[in-house]
């Protein structure tokens, strides 16, 4: 049951102006009988605004619970200012690489022998004794070259010689070391006895390489008194029952 809002009469079933929404008896439910408010609005040509809404937006509280991720961050690789991709690790590996192969080239250069002359290459350890016996034999070729007014020999450093008559006294192979350069000339000489004094075998090995070598057609003679010569490498190696005795001209 309704009431009409133009008379206040009771209204059942109540029925609803379809302009205004409210509820009117037969008699008043028109618009002009109940001075609709609709049809006056419009008679006056003032169109109701239309009804509008606001919506309000509400900021939903953040859960602490769930974190954000945070923005990933991408490391750009550094490049050096000599180009992409070379670092200043890799110039300095070079450079090392580079320092070490200079190295061990001058290293070879000085094992290597010169032009002219024979062999350095590394010396190995001698005794003192050796090295006594090596410029005694020395002092015998050098005075006879001075009765020839030849200029006198000095001693090679190297141990050409000496590596030589030792692998002679262990091969017990008498031959000329197949290694000799062909710019230097060798005289070999050997001595089989037993309990000899090494200074005197040396001397008799000497002279008879100037004085009585013609069973080796002079050859070990004219390598001592050769002109063009100016240095040697002396070996001296035995034992109790054998000396070699080796020596390079160059």
């Amino acid at each position: 049951m309704g009431i009409c809002y133009h008379c206040g009469k009771e209204v059942d079933p109540p029925v609803r102006c379809p302009y205004c929404n409210l509820t009117f008896c037969d008699e008043h439910l028109p618009q002009k009988a109940h001075n609709c408010i609709a049809l006056s609005s419009n008679l006056q040509g003032i169109k109701p605004e239309p009804v509008t809404k606001t919506i309000h937006y509400v900021q939903p509280e953040e859960d602490e619970e769930i974190q954000r991720p945070r923005p990933r961050t991408v490391k750009r690789k550094k490049t050096s200012f000599l180009g992409q991709g070379i670092t200043k690790q890799k110039v300095l590996i070079v450079v090392l690489t580079l320092a070490l192969s200079l190295a061990s080239v001058l290293m070879l250069w000085q094992w290597e022998p010169d032009d002219d002359g024979p062999p350095v290459g590394p010396v190995f350890p001698i005794s003192k004794e050796t090295i006594e016996q090596q410029e005694y034999v020395l002092t015998l070729i050098n005075k006879e070259r001075v009765k020839e007014e030849l200029p006198e020999l000095t001693l090679n450093n190297n141990s050409i010689a000496q590596r030589y008559a030792e692998e002679l006294l262990r091969t017990g192979n008498l031959k000329n070391n197949p290694d000799l350069p062909a710019n230097m000339g060798e005289n070999l000489m050997y001595f089989e006895g037993e309990d000899f004094n090494v200074t005197i075998v040396l001397d008799a090995l000497i002279y008879d390489m100037v004085y009585d070598d013609a069973d080796y057609e002079w050859g070990n003679r004219d390598n001592i008194l050769y002109d063009e010569y100016t240095a040697v490498s002396i070996g001296v190696a035995y034992d109790e029952n054998n000396l070699y005795l080796v020596q390079d001209f160059s």
